[in-house]
């Protein structure tokens, strides 16, 4: 059953661990490659937050999630080379608005068909709109895109809205095509 566990910030260096080993675990099952330089903590784990979902002691899912602010206009995951989110949607009004990046997003293997990734989704958009973020973007594969939507749709996220933004082209990444997505509060956008 998947309500015998917990969400958590992982501050614990064990726990970050566990998370990180898992992240590397997902990359492999995903894109087929060797993960394992997503083992070790990067710049961006260390300025963001990590979320994790525990069950028996161990690991089952988490996700990274990094702010922007007007007072802090960090260069978030998704924004490198000439990329950024403020360019390719000018019409949101980035400059003067908080918005996040969830990355890194994994779920053990024996449970990615369950409600545990609704569920992470649903932690990571309510830590951000306790931290008065109204705007929530990811890069994710457009089979999960679709999955995301369908969520939505169905009201699996209540008071949530998700937008798959087309306009913006997002590149190939290890041969799997991408979806720049949108989380947002109803009335947010």
């Amino acid at each position: 059953m998947e309500n015998s566990g917990s969400f958590q910030i992982a501050t614990d260096a064990g726990i970050r661990q566990q998370y990180f080993d898992l992240r590397a675990a997902e990359y492999q099952r995903t894109f087929g490659f060797d993960g394992s330089w997503l083992k070790q903590e990067d710049g961006y784990d260390r300025a963001g937050t990590i979320i994790v979902y525990i069950e028996g002691g161990k690991v089952l899912a988490g996700a990274r999630i990094n702010f922007c602010t007007p007072a802090s206009p960090l260069r978030l995951p998704m924004e490198y080379g000439g990329f950024t989110l403020q360019t390719a949607l000018p019409e949101f009004g980035l400059g003067n608005r908080r918005y996040a990046e969830v990355s890194r997003l994994s779920v053990a293997a024996e449970r990615q068909k369950g409600e545990l990734i609704i569920r992470l989704l649903d932690m990571l958009h309510d830590y951000a709109r306790a931290n008065e973020t109204p705007l929530v973007f990811c890069i994710c594969s457009r089979k999960n895109a679709r999955l995301y939507r369908i969520m939505a749709a169905n009201n699996r996220m209540p008071d949530k809205c998700f937008l798959i933004l087309e306009k913006v082209a997002m590149a190939s990444q290890y041969g799997i095509d991408m979806s720049l997505c949108l989380f947002h509060e109803k009335g947010a956008i």
